[in-house]
């Protein structure tokens, strides 16, 4: 074991070689040999564990959280189009993950068992989405804006729909409007949005 000795009887006038040996591990040096034998011999050995690098790039948003667990832990923040890198020991088994808050990354998450060389591991991320819909009643020719982390505008009928795609986690105001109309409610806002969000309106002729 580490720091432990080894002893072996050899006859005298014979040749020898001591060869040390472990999975994932360097000797050094890798073997030694003796000729002709006429006196006692010590030759010490030193062992280090192999290392690898599991790297890759990240695209597609930046600020993303790239964990490594399993046999090692570590962490990195990566931005769009940078690239991570982990040294990790030879024979161990780890996984990286990648997140962002309101982000899909793909893969999610890969795991390598006995890494015994480098590893690339790319990962994409895409923005989660999600639909901001409703209904117009009272009125033909409303206009529907959408404001905030994100702007549009539709041209909405009595009894129809507007539907905006939106990205997750960002803040958005809907407002109807048509001239000579008043509308209930006057405008909706919603923050750090986090799902599909319904909101109707209904217009009222002003007099």
């Amino acid at each position: 074991d580490d720091g432990g000795t080894y002893s072996f009887t050899v006859a005298e006038g014979g040749t020898y070689t001591i060869t040390p040996s472990k999975l994932w591990y360097t000797l050094t040096p890798e073997s030694e040999t003796f000729t002709e034998v006429t006196s006692d011999i010590t030759r010490d050995f030193n062992a280090v564990q192999n290392t690898h690098t599991i790297s890759g790039t990240i695209t597609g948003a930046g600020d993303v959280t790239v964990t490594l667990s399993g046999d090692a832990a570590d962490t990195q923040i990566v931005e769009d189009g940078g690239t991570y890198s982990f040294t990790v020991a030879e024979g161990g088994s780890y996984t990286i993950t990648s997140s962002k808050l309101w982000y899909t990354l793909t893969p999610e998450s890969e795991t390598f068992t006995e890494v015994t060389s480098d590893i690339t591991q790319d990962f994409e991320a895409v923005r989660n989405t999600h639909i901001l819909s409703g209904i117009i009643d009272g009125a033909n020719g409303v206009t529907v804006t959408l404001s905030g982390d994100d702007s549009d505008a539709q041209i909405v009928d009595d009894g129809g729909s507007y539907s905006f795609t939106i990205d997750e986690g960002g803040s958005y105001t809907i407002t109807p409007s048509k001239l000579y109309y008043s509308f209930l409610p006057a405008s909706s806002a919603f923050a750090e949005v986090e799902s599909d969000i319904s909101q109707d309106f209904n217009a009222v002729r002003n007099t």
